[in-house]
């Protein structure tokens, strides 16, 4: 997962002591991201005492230039969720891992999909 370092600042997330930084190239540019792990939670769209929370590992990207903060990743989110975009919904749909299989029967243990990665 990958955020602009704005967002950093804005959640009060210190970036002094990273875990790791890695040069990478992204949005036309190449530049050090700091990573630190940080707490990422969602809200129910329509029940917003319903939450999810989770740990993970997010890099901050100094002189982000995209006009959205965040790329969501494999690992960090997309390996949490069962994910459905639908474009002309303009919406992302976030759903719990063994949704996949109950679409589409892909014969893996429930528990596997929050786990992997």
């Amino acid at each position: 997962m990958l955020a602009a370092s704005w967002v950093a600042d804005a959640a009060g997330v210190d970036l002094d002591d990273p875990i790791d930084v890695v040069r990478i190239g992204i949005g036309g540019q190449v530049t050090d991201v700091a990573f630190v792990e940080v707490e990422i939670g969602l809200h129910h769209p329509t029940e917003p005492e319903e939450r999810v929370s989770w740990r993970t590992e997010v890099g901050f990207v100094p002189g982000w230039q995209a006009e959205f903060p965040v790329v969501l990743g494999q690992v960090g989110f997309v390996n949490r969720f069962t994910v459905t975009l639908s474009r002309s919904a303009a919406m992302l749909a976030p759903e719990a891992p063994e949704v996949v299989d109950d679409r589409f029967g892909t014969g893996r243990p429930p528990d596997s999909a929050a786990t992997d990665g």
